[in-house]
């Protein structure tokens, strides 16, 4: 399970970064085999359905106020299946990370491209902070 879910991720990063889109079918792969990892514990997938609903409750906000990318929204939702444990901890330190790998790529763009102008492919982001997560819990 865990390949397939490494590989999907390696697919969702290096489409994002190529095209600025994250596929749907990439995206369903994710969250039937995230689904799959936490099938066995009904209290383990009950919080984490729980917590990638309120997730993407939030994600629409800033989809239609902030312009993050749709992609982007349903990514960091299916990724909230991902963590384990689910609980504060866990969120703020992935939340602490992708920012600062944001932040990294935004800055490293700026200095290839000259601009701040061009779009950010956050997958990247969002995924190096999910790998942190499981390395260093």
């Amino acid at each position: 399970m865990q390949f397939l879910i490494a590989t999907t991720l390696c697919w969702i990063v290096w489409s994002d970064l190529r095209t600025h889109r994250i596929p749907n079918r990439a995206l369903i792969l994710l969250l039937l085999s995230s689904l799959l990892a936490h099938a066995a514990s009904v209290d383990i997938a009950f919080n984490h359905l729980l917590v990638a609903a309120t997730t993407f409750c939030i994600g629409i906000l800033l989809w239609r106020f902030c312009g993050l990318g749709m992609g982007d929204v349903k990514l960091i939702s299916i990724m909230a299946l991902l963590l384990i444990p689910a609980t504060l901890d866990s969120y703020l330190f992935f939340a602490t990370i992708f920012s600062i790998s944001a932040l990294i790529h935004l800055l490293a763009q700026a200095l290839i491209l000259r601009s701040f102008s061009q779009p950010l492919p956050l997958a990247p982001s969002i995924v190096l902070a999910y790998i942190w997560l499981l390395y260093l819990k």
